[in-house]
């Protein structure tokens, strides 16, 4: 996450340097309440993923993100962090970056 955000801001500002990113990666990261993730309703996260699958499915040549969307849309951890980046946009993605699993299936949905 944090190399496809650097790409994108250093692209719409060539002068931004990786310390003025870190800061702004840590400022986002604080804004979010500290990594937390925000209450959600499980069934609207399960039909969100399922819907998600759905739509990757019917795009075609992302079988393996299809799986991994069938997968997790039962797992509360998923379901968190993929309603925390529906309703607070792609920035919230930031305080999951530590986690591969979650990680893959942000990529995949929102990046």
């Amino acid at each position: 996450l944090a190399t496809s955000l650097r790409w994108l801001v250093r692209r719409s500002n060539p002068s931004i340097t990786d310390t003025m990113f870190g800061g702004l990666a840590k400022a986002a990261s604080e804004a979010m309440d500290g990594g937390e993730t925000p209450e959600f309703d499980p069934a609207e996260a399960e039909t969100e993923i399922n819907g998600m699958a759905e739509k990757a499915e019917s795009e075609g040549g992302k079988e393996d993100l299809v799986a991994k969307l069938k997968a997790a849309a039962t797992n509360p951890k998923i379901q968190g962090a993929v309603m925390d980046v529906k309703n607070n946009g792609v920035a919230a993605a930031s305080k999951y970056a530590s986690d591969a699993e979650v990680m893959g299936i942000l990529k995949g949905c929102f990046m």
